[in-house]
């Protein structure tokens, strides 16, 4: 149970962290960045549903962000040609530079908020974390 508390509390404070950086930074939001993140990882975009899915949250958080994205210019929405009906949403030029621009930052910050930990330290918790979430991968997959 301390694990799973200290866990919690490390990982809210330093999303506090960076929510609090990236609009003093960017003025943007962290949710923001996680679906333009969510789309880099995909260069042909993502259907709606499957950026809900990434993010594990709810379509009408998604589409309210991916309008404010687009409004922007970070990101495009087109129908789909095998089936009309679904949006796929990709990044612009713009959006892939913001991302990149956005995503260096971040990566400089979770740096210096991780720097009491040596690399081998952080290594190893990833790793642990890993196994953590196959094992959970597992059990919903019923193997």
């Amino acid at each position: 149970m301390r694990f799973w508390l200290r866990h919690m509390k490390v990982a809210r404070e330093i999303e506090n962290a960076l929510r609090h950086r990236i609009k003093a930074e960017f003025d943007t939001t962290l949710p923001r960045f996680d679906v333009m993140s969510a789309l880099g990882k995909h260069v042909h975009g993502l259907r709606m549903s499957d950026i809900s899915g990434e993010l594990k949250t709810v379509a009408g958080n998604v589409t309210h962000i991916v309008a404010r994205l687009e409004q922007d210019g970070l990101v495009e929405r087109r129908r789909e040609l095998e089936d009309g009906r679904a949006t796929i949403v990709q990044l612009t030029a713009l959006g892939r530079a913001e991302l990149a621009r956005q995503s260096a930052s971040i990566q400089d910050w979770i740096y210096v908020l991780a720097e009491p930990l040596s690399a081998d330290d952080a290594a190893w918790m990833s790793d642990q974390f890993d196994r953590i979430l196959m094992r959970l991968a597992k059990r919903e997959s019923g193997t």
